[in-house]
């Protein structure tokens, strides 16, 4: 893994380098998501800049896993490069994402093996139909 990151509610950010899954998973539940929710509705309401919080993992400049949990399940965003060509010339890649909001808590170890394995396939196929 290239980087791995953490983003909290107020958009402060610590960076973990390039890390193993397990060290990954490790800090994942570390992190106090039920607090950042409080905080991030909190912000909400006085109407202060806010985003979720989330953990986000990177393979190269086009592949990125990022993780927020929510009380509802996990918001997944998945962005990664496909190849193309461009005028039927030139090779090109173009960046395809998926989104998904409640995506089951217990799966998210899962998850993100099957991301740091390199088997996107399965992470997409994990996340929904026409992944």
């Amino acid at each position: 893994m290239e980087d791995v990151w953490y983003q909290a509610h107020d958009f402060a950010m610590e960076n973990f380098g390039p890390i193993g899954c397990a060290e990954a998973l490790v800090i994942f539940r570390q992190i106090d998501w039920e607090a950042e929710l409080v905080q991030e509705a909190a912000k909400l309401q006085t109407r202060e800049d806010c985003c979720p919080a989330g953990m986000g993992f990177r393979v190269d400049e086009g592949t990125f896993l990022h993780l927020m949990p929510t009380k509802k399940g996990t918001q997944i965003l998945l962005e990664w490069e496909v190849p193309s060509n461009f005028l039927g010339l030139f090779k090109i890649k173009k960046n395809r994402q998926s989104f998904v909001e409640g995506f089951p808590d217990e799966k998210v170890p899962g998850l993100l093996e099957d991301f740091y394995a390199g088997r996107m396939d399965t992470v997409r196929r994990s996340l929904g139909p026409g992944r």
